[in-house]
């Protein structure tokens, strides 16, 4: 998109005790069509005026008592302002910081001044909104003599009145540039609007001794930079002595190749390292499990002791209690019987015997598996320290024989590379050489040419410019049906205008060259648009599909009406892609109801009975 832009949201005509007279726009393409004299050629000199044109629009009967054009801007940003413009005092104006309903006494407002020769004026305003900050242009040829770029310098190529939509010559130039003094500042505002690069101001009071004095001085400093970069080459020279480019870069292959097999070498080790250190930690884990269920087995058989000692107690106390003698009760004088019975004694005795028994073979078992359990133990132990033996090898293996060698290549690779950066910057040395002494060359024709007569110089538009905007307005007139798809459409240099399949435009009827002016113009806001470079962002066209039917009688002229399907093209297409900015035509041709609309449209019907009359309904 453009840098910046702004549309015309509102025109307002306003005189005391007069109603106002107002218009609408909205983005996109606005059409205000109708009858002759009903004020369309009036309000587009209205904004005109407004925009800061000296010219005093001419009142038509109706508009007696007007005195005050008011122009409402609405940026990208949503920001709105108001340029007010009185025709009794045309050298002053009002930036207000406001819409025009909102204008109240109280309202912010700067007086500036309509001319763009002083500061704080209209063009500097619509410049600032619009992100514009071109300087300067070139005024006349013979002296370098400049002028401040202004607002003004958009007017040719952003409006274009009835009697200049038919011109044959170039839409740069408000009038035949025959003669006129101003062709040249027209040309390289053109200039500026296509490349976006402004004219370098001349100084008037240079003389051709102070522009070949300073050319000079330009030329040994450009000699001073050359010997500079020829004793830096020559320094760089000895320090690659011996060595050229290939042979550095066939040896910094082969040390890279030496490092990529190390490193895989390395890779590979390291990998052998994980799962030495992997199988390491298994083996403590499985260590501690064993000396964990040692510690059971121990404590079991300690259990299993116990039981025994347990049970050899019982039946030593069997033993005793046969040995007691029959006492008689003293109370009762029952006989207590001493002796076991000997069915009993035997039953106790096999049932001690087999626990017993049990218990010991537990206990034997218990020692075979406490034994196995401190085999195993062993035998980790003894894996561990192999296990840790590998490991220490291998570390030391990468960390003395494999880690050294790699650091010692990339080391040679970095002086290697030390010596390519100097080759590198002996070549751009010399290429800097070239290019500064291709500068002198071509300053030193310069100053051969500088004369008291000649001080300005219109720079070329690049040839890659010029074609892309010719593309886009062959595009834009293949889609109003003007001409074919094969058609060549090329900018001409000499007359600043396009040339269609060889033809000129100013042999083409008066019809086809408004069509070619206008796609001219807004071909040229597109080519900013997709370029991103400083335009209003909007072109006012009057009357450009008017056709032509008859001879023109003042200078036989050939006819070359414009077709309705041509105009309905035209509507249709600017519809469509006029999205992103701003067109509005003054026609007297209406477009079709399906278009009314897709597009703000304004019907001036010339009879106060139908609708809107015109610009004023007072």
């Amino acid at each position: 998109m453009m840098k910046s832009k702004f549309f015309l949201k509102r025109l307002v005509l306003c005189g005391n005790n007069k109603k106002n007279a107002i218009l609408n726009f909205e983005e996109g393409l606005n059409v205000i069509a109708g009858a002759s004299d009903t004020g369309k050629s009036f309000a587009f000199d209205c904004i005109n005026y407004g925009f800061g044109s000296s010219d005093t629009p001419a009142l038509p009967p109706e508009a007696k008592g007007y005195n005050s054009v008011y122009l409402e801007l609405e940026t990208v940003n949503n920001d709105v302002f108001t340029i007010r413009r009185d025709f009794d005092d045309k050298g002053n104006a009002y930036w207000i910081y406001s819409k025009i309903e909102d204008i109240h006494d109280d309202t912010s407002f700067e007086k500036i001044k309509a001319e763009s020769k002083t500061d704080k004026n209209i063009s500097e305003k619509i410049l600032s909104i619009c992100g514009c900050d071109y300087k300067n242009l070139l005024k006349k040829i013979s002296t370098g003599e400049t002028k401040k770029f202004t607002f003004r310098d958009f007017i040719p190529l952003i409006m274009v009145n009835e009697g200049r939509i038919t011109q044959k010559y170039s839409p740069v130039h408000r009038t035949s540039p025959r003669g006129n003094t101003l062709a040249v500042s027209e040309w390289t505002a053109f200039q500026t609007i296509v490349t976006g690069e402004d004219y370098v101001k001349t100084s008037k009071s240079e003389s051709a001794d102070v522009i070949k004095s300073r050319i000079k001085g330009q030329i040994q400093e450009l000699e001073l930079l050359c010997a500079e970069l020829r004793t830096e080459i020559e320094e760089l020279k000895e320090a690659v002595e011996g060595t050229s480019i290939d042979e550095l870069d066939k040896r910094i292959e082969e040390l890279q190749t030496v490092i990529d097999e190390k490193k895989e070498y390395l890779l590979s080790k390291e990998e052998e390292y994980c799962l030495l250190i992997k199988r390491l930690k298994e083996a403590d884990y499985e260590k501690q499990r064993i000396s964990d269920n040692v510690c059971k087995f121990h404590l079991l058989m300690e259990n299993y002791k116990s039981d025994i000692e347990r049970l050899d107690f019982i039946e030593e106390a069997h033993n005793v209690t046969e040995q007691l003698l029959d006492v008689e009760c003293p109370v009762c004088h029952a006989i207590s019987k001493g002796v076991i019975d000997a069915k009993q004694k035997e039953l106790c005795h096999k049932a001690f015997l087999a626990e017993k028994r049990k218990t010991k073979i537990l206990m034997a078992d218990l020692g075979a598996t406490l034994e196995n359990a401190e085999i195993n133990k062993t035998n980790i132990e003894i894996e561990n320290d192999k296990l840790l033996e590998d490991i220490n090898r291998l570390v030391n293996d990468m960390n003395e024989s494999l880690r050294p060698v790699i650091d010692s290549k990339l080391e040679e690779i970095r002086d290697l590379l030390e010596k390519r950066e100097l080759w590198s910057v002996m070549y751009a040395n010399d290429s800097k050489i070239k290019k500064y002494e291709d500068r002198i060359s071509e300053l030193e024709s310069s100053r051969e040419k500088v004369t008291n007569k000649s001080k300005g110089n219109i720079k070329d538009i690049s040839e890659e410019k010029l074609v892309q905007f010719s593309e886009i307005v062959k595009k834009m007139l293949v889609s109003w049906n003007f001409i074919e798809e094969k058609s060549d459409v090329v900018f001409n240099k000499e007359n600043k205008d396009f040339c269609i399949d060889g033809k000129r435009k100013e042999l083409f009827g008066k019809g086809a060259r408004a069509i070619i002016n206008s796609a001219f113009l807004i071909g040229l806001m597109e080519y900013c648009y997709d370029n991103r470079l400083c335009h209003p962002g909007i072109v006012i066209l009057d009357t450009p599909l008017t056709t032509f039917r008859e001879k023109d009688a003042d200078t036989d002229e050939k006819d070359e009406s414009v077709g309705k399907d041509i105009k309905m093209a035209v509507y249709d297409n600017l519809a469509t892609t006029c999205k992103d900015y701003q067109v509005i035509i003054f026609e007297n041709e209406e477009p079709t109801k399906d278009l009314k609309n897709k597009i703000n449209y304004i019907h001036f019907t010339g009879n106060d009975n139908v609708d809107r009359q015109g610009f004023i309904t007072d």
